[in-house]
């Protein structure tokens, strides 16, 4: 240990076909994360150092301690046998006499005779009170501490000759029962291993769904455990956990099913930290296969995603990330986000607007009222950088979350000498045409066939143009084609067109109301009001939100969008995960990393834009820049990946390494409907006002995300959604948006047929 860093000399380490060697590190290498393979035991490696650990001595004794476990449950309504607890001075248990649900704790005087019939007398009233006086077994399970006895009584299906318990193991929820003689106490070192599916058919129950139920009810369980267990360490103090970076990240948990009737009860037998990672790893067979698909699939790919968050989060601790461009209120829960950071990573912040309400949660901030004028990015480039060196400031990294500043920031970080994409790649990525044309380019250079950026027929998709001859030959019909803004954002100007004359009077109609950027902030007018005219391509819209270090792929995220409003091109609805077959999802994201690495995007995190068409996938866009609107939420809500700080990490030069690039499982299911004035400006006002989406978000009955402010009931003919109404399951995405549409019409915001949501969400059957 070097002051409060914990170094690692010489270890065994392991290679992914299972080699080991033994490495010796010089200098020595930091530890980020310490799992030590015995919580049980004293040991205090960890208490002095800063380094993040799973799990202490001091833990280990905490939750190895079976009353103060039940005692803590009970509180939170979750089943323990019913428990009597004599404690008999001197002792060192600090429990307060009484009783908690089935645990009742008694305080005992010292005394030979007179300890005894005490003891007697509160076990029979104790059985009294339980009605179990006489005919069930009363069972001495463990000495707590000297003298302190701890009675417990097993309610167990009296016809059974062989019970049965199950193990869990979180974050990883691998479950293994443990199949024993009924006289005897259950344990994991005295007991066989199979699966559930097996014991219950043992037990006589042939119902194949009854294992998928029970799977179900016992994971439920488990993971309220886990709550407790993480909301009982929140109140903990350092010296309390083990050390400043000690937490329970791992824990095994014991129950049983007890039946009363025609009712089958979990009951909680105790939580083990020891034992978990021994009860993740069983032989197939005997863990999840008796459990649905949902499950089954969530256990796999997740056991390390706790640890090596905490080790990235800790290699981040004291990093500094300028970030240019504080965005509109759509990027608020950026900023509500990065707040959860400032004890860990630095925050710079430069903005046009000196009274941006994201000024005063970042640690310094540099207003440029003339950023908007991207003409300028050269100048502004010199500023920032002046105002760096003079503040004696010096970043980590650079990023942007902003599209209108995508281009500025790879000019920063260029002169800097910080990681990112060269301001060529950005460029590239930024004009929607020259993203087209140059893979286009490439494809034809080379002959890689990166994305689908040709029509069947040959003809480049980036650049529609209606020639004379074609027009006269098809009556002044062509098409149908899709006009957009350059550098537009948001889909603000998007229009399907069916003839030249069509493409003519919406140029003129953009050209005439969206001319600069104070026409309407934030879709790109910075960079001027060009318009590009491109093939409609059909099939079904799809975002992937990759993470890219050094042109590797990290992570992919892919999420399914609804139908556009048509002519329009601004979104109705969303789900995640992709219901597409999984090889269709690999083609997107293959497609995605393809087009961004062709674009010279090789460090950052990235929202590609595709269409699954029936030769496959084909690009519409790529955004250099963080996904927006909902993705970055439901991610980290199903995934635990918070790509914010996946991008603050690429930036700085960490990588952000998930255990599966492209395969983590889902914890559930979004379904998301977007809020538009234009349809919804009454129920706004009335049943779904924001106000009561706030107070429905808070509750839990819905997922919020606000895209603009309340000022902002305006209805205009170039819109943006003013929120996104979401709802998550926990098992199916079919659950997910029923449950959205009965929501909706309580809301007022199923409004057919001028915004049929039934119609929307029904694409993603």
């Amino acid at each position: 240990r070097s002051s409060s860093s914990l170094l690692v000399h010489k270890a065994v380490t392991f290679d992914l076909g299972g080699r080991t060697f033994l490495s010796n590190f010089n200098p020595p290498r930091r530890v980020t994360y310490f799992l030590s393979s015995d919580p049980w035991a004293k040991e205090e490696m960890t208490r002095e150092t800063d380094c993040p650990s799973g799990g202490s001595g001091a833990l280990g004794q905490f939750w190895g301690n079976v009353l103060t476990t039940r005692v803590l449950l009970q509180k939170a309504k979750i089943h323990c046998p019913p428990t009597l607890a004599l404690l008999l001075p001197p002792g060192q248990m600090r429990l307060e006499e009484g009783r908690t649900g089935g645990v009742e704790v008694v305080h005992l005087e010292m005394g030979a005779e007179e300890g005894m019939n005490s003891v007697r007398n509160k076990v029979d009233t104790f059985l009294e009170s339980e009605n179990m006086r006489g005919s069930e077994r009363v069972c001495p399970v463990c000495q707590i501490l000297e003298l302190n006895c701890l009675f417990e009584i097993n309610d167990l299906i009296p016809n059974f000759s062989s019970i049965f318990f199950l193990s869990l193991s979180l974050p990883l929820p691998q479950l293994v029962c443990r199949v024993g003689v009924s006289d005897d106490p259950l344990s994991h070192s005295h007991s066989l291993s199979q699966s559930l599916e097996t014991t219950l058919l043992e037990c006589g129950f042939t119902d194949p769904t009854m294992a998928k139920s029970l799977c179900r009810l016992a994971l439920d369980t488990a993971l309220s455990c886990l709550c407790v267990v993480m909301e009982t360490e929140s109140s903990m103090s350092a010296e309390q956990r083990g050390g400043a970076g000690a937490q329970t990240d791992m824990i095994g948990v014991d129950l049983l099913f007890t039946m009363d009737g025609s009712i089958i009860r979990p009951v909680i037998l105790g939580l083990h930290p020891s034992l978990c990672l021994h009860s993740s790893f069983q032989e197939r067979g005997m863990g999840m296969e008796g459990c649905d698909s949902g499950i089954e699939e969530w256990s796999r790919g997740t056991l390390l995603l706790t640890p090596l968050t905490r080790s990235q989060y800790h290699l981040m601790q004291g990093k500094t990330v300028l970030v240019v461009g504080a965005g509109g209120h759509s990027k608020k829960f950026i900023w509500k986000t990065a707040k959860q950071y400032k004890l860990k990573v630095n925050i710079l912040l430069v903005d046009s607007d000196p009274a941006h309400f994201a000024s005063q949660l970042v640690d310094h901030f540099l207003p440029l009222p003339d950023l908007p004028d991207h003409r300028r990015d050269d100048q502004h480039c010199s500023r920032i950088c002046d105002w760096l060196l003079s503040s004696s400031l010096h970043p980590d990294g650079c990023v942007c979350f902003w599209d209108e500043c995508v281009v500025l920031t790879s000019l920063v970080c260029d002169r800097l000498g910080l990681r990112g994409p060269p301001p060529e790649a950005i460029r590239i990525a930024k004009e929607k045409s020259r993203t087209h044309r140059h893979l286009l380019g490439l494809l034809k250079s080379t002959g890689t066939n990166l994305i689908s950026v040709e029509q069947p027929s040959g003809q480049p998709d980036s650049l529609v143009e209606f020639r004379e001859d074609e027009r006269r030959a098809s009556g002044g019909e062509g098409g149908p084609a899709v006009m957009k803004l350059e550098y537009g954002a948001g889909a603000v100007g998007v229009r399907k067109v069916g003839s030249l004359e069509e493409s003519l009077a919406h140029f003129e109609r953009i050209s005439g109301d969206l001319r600069e950027e104070t026409d309407y902030p934030g879709i790109g007018l910075g960079w001027g009001n060009a318009m590009i005219l491109m093939e409609y391509v059909g099939g079904t819209e799809h975002d992937v939100d990759v993470v890219l270090f050094e042109g590797r792929l990290e992570g992919a995220f892919v999420s399914d969008n609804g139908p556009t409003r048509t002519p329009a091109f601004t979104e109705t609805a969303a789900q995640m995960p992709s219901g597409l077959a999984p090889d269709k999802r690999a083609q997107l994201i293959r497609a995605a990393h393809h087009a961004c690495l062709g674009c010279g995007l090789r460090d950052g995190v990235f929202n590609v834009e595709l269409k699954m068409t029936e030769v496959g996938p084909r690009l519409i866009e790529i955004n250099a820049r963080m996904g927006g609107f909902y993705l970055c939420d439901w991610i980290r809500q199903l995934y635990g990946v918070d790509l914010l700080m996946a991008a603050f990490m690429v930036s700085c030069g960490v990588r952000p390494c998930l255990p599966s690039a492209t395969a983590l499982p889902a914890r559930g299911h979004f379904a998301g409907v977007m809020v538009v004035v234009s349809r919804h400006l009454q129920a706004l006002r009335t049943t779904a006002s924001p106000e009561r989406l706030r107070g429905l978000h808070q509750e839990g009955a819905l997922w919020l995300n606000e895209l603009a402010e309340e000022d902002e009931l305006i209805s205009g003919e170039y819109e943006e959604p003013f929120c996104n109404v979401g709802v998550r399951d926990a098992h199916n995405a079919t659950n997910a948006r029923q449950r959205l549409l009965a929501l909706c019409q309580g809301l007022g915001l199923h409004c057919p047929p001028r915004y049929d949501l039934g119609y929307f969400l029904s694409h993603f059957n």
